[in-house]
């Protein structure tokens, strides 16, 4: 793995840390997670 800086809104992460909470998780973990199922999607 390789570790990488990303600059994201803080009300942003502010759902991602709630999403994850409900969910279980980490928010990095649901980044990830999140980022591995679109990276493949159309923009």
């Amino acid at each position: 793995m390789m570790n990488i800086s990303i600059r994201l809104d803080p009300a942003l992460i502010k759902r991602l840390r709630q999403r994850a909470a409900r969910l279980g998780v980490g928010y990095q973990t649901l980044l990830k997670t999140i980022v591995a199922k679109h990276a493949d999607d159309e923009l």
